[in-house]
Formats: structure tokens, C-alpha cells, sequence
């Protein structure tokens, strides 16, 4: 399997090209307009590697939540890839890659970020035997909610000015010290699992998740 991940949800825009399990190429560019020079970026780990579109078996996107700009770069580029030479496509959520480097020493990890105008989004992960599985999909919450939960899980952002104003209301919650963006390469396993399986997703159903409440899709938290 020949999988072409991006991820450009956040400031860090990345992008690996793996083989099986084994990561042939992998970059990062942490910058406010790194999704910009992704065409440029896959340009030339394409020359790198001699490889070409043709030769990958999936395309897999990181879906956000995430920047509206960086997001509907790469949602753009895949489109037209998807169009243009028939490959299948994953999408993923973003915030997977986010608790993937925690899996192993965590066995309950939620990331989240700011959703703007005083809500959260939060997305929980479980870990088992160093296998990390999603166990809720981001939805939106308030401050409240959050701070409502009286758990030990793992709290990880790449968000400083959210995980401080959360740490300044409550300092008991479990919080990573430092930021933690969303990385290509840590949806790899991830990827496969959802190729075996053959779970792709179509033209119709590509949306992105963006941070801001207005424009994403996902649901309010359930009272």
C-alpha cells in the first residue's frame, strides 16, 4: 500500500508518503500560510522519490476540526487528484494525530481546541495495548462542560491560549504542557486500518470540519 496523508488543519501543514508501514518521505512546515506551498512541497518529494500519482493506492486527508483556509487548500488539492486519476480517498479526523504520540503510556487521551465565541471542540481517544482508537467524535462544548468533567484522561491541544485559560479556571485537569499540532505522518496507522476495511469516503461526503461553530458540521454536545 502506497498512501499520500496531508494534513494542513492547523498552522503545521504536513504531508508524508508511506509504504506499508514505512514512512518514504515526511514534511512539516509550521507557518500561517504553509498550506499554500503544499503543491510546491509534494512537487518535490515527488522528484525525491521518482514517484508519480499514479503510483499511490489512497489518498488520506485529514478532515480538521481546523484553519478554514489550510483545510479547503488541501480539500481542493485531493479533490481534483480524486477526479482526475479515480484513487480512493480517506478522510480522517485530525485531532487522531493529536493523541497518537500518547498512546502508549495513556490509555485515555481528549484533544481539544477553541471553537471561538466560548466553545470547545473535544474529541476522546482510548488506547489498548499501544492501539488507539477514536471513542467520540469532535463535537462542540462549552467551557463548563469541560471543566465538568472529573476524569484523569490526558488533556492535549496545540491551542497555549486555551490550555492556560482552561489550567487558570482549574488547575486539577490533566493538561500536556506544551503544544501539540496535528502531524501527517501520526495518521498512518489509522489510514491502513480504514483501507482494509475499505472505508472511503465519495466526492459528495468530502467536507471539512472547520474550527469556527458557523461553518462546521458537527453536532452541539447532548444535555
Amino acid at each position: 500500500m502506497i498512501f499520500l496523508i496531508i494534513d494542513s488543519s492547523s498552522l503545521n501543514t504536513s504531508f508524508c508518503i508511506s509504504r506499508n508501514t514505512e514512512i518514504l518521505y515526511s514534511s512539516e512546515r509550521k507557518h500561517p500560510n504553509g498550506a499554500s506551498k503544499l503543491a510546491a512541497g509534494l512537487d518535490k518529494a515527488f522528484r525525491k522519490l521518482s514517484i508519480g500519482f499514479d503510483d499511490f493506492d489512497a489518498f488520506i486527508l485529514g478532515k480538521g476540526p481546523g484553519s478554514f483556509t489550510g483545510l479547503r487548500i488541501s480539500f481542493s488539492v485531493v479533490k481534483a487528484l480524486v477526479l482526475a486519476k479515480k484513487i480512493p480517498v480517506i478522510l480522517l479526523n485530525s485531532f487522531f494525530s493529536c493523541a497518537y504520540p500518547f498512546r502508549k503510556k495513556y490509555d485515555k487521551i481528549k484533544v481539544v481546541a477553541d471553537a471561538r465565541r466560548g466553545k470547545i471542540y473535544m474529541s476522546s481517544f482510548v488506547s489498548k495495548n499501544g492501539i488507539l482508537r477514536e471513542k467520540q467524535k469532535p463535537g462542540i462544548f462549552s467551557l463548563e462542560e469541560i471543566l465538568s468533567c472529573r476524569d484523569h484522561d490526558l488533556y492535549v491541544s496545540y491551542d497555549g491560549g486555551l490550555r492556560k485559560n482552561i489550567l487558570n479556571t482549574c488547575k486539577k485537569i490533566n493538561f500536556y504542557h506544551r503544544d501539540v499540532y496535528p502531524k501527517a505522518k501520526y495518521l498512518l496507522e489509522a489510514a491502513g486500518d480504514y483501507y482494509r476495511r475499505a472505508k472511503f469516503s465519495s466526492l459528495s461526503t468530502m467536507e471539512p470540519m472547520y474550527l469556527h461553530p458557523r461553518t462546521c458540521q458537527v453536532r452541539g454536545s447532548k444535555k
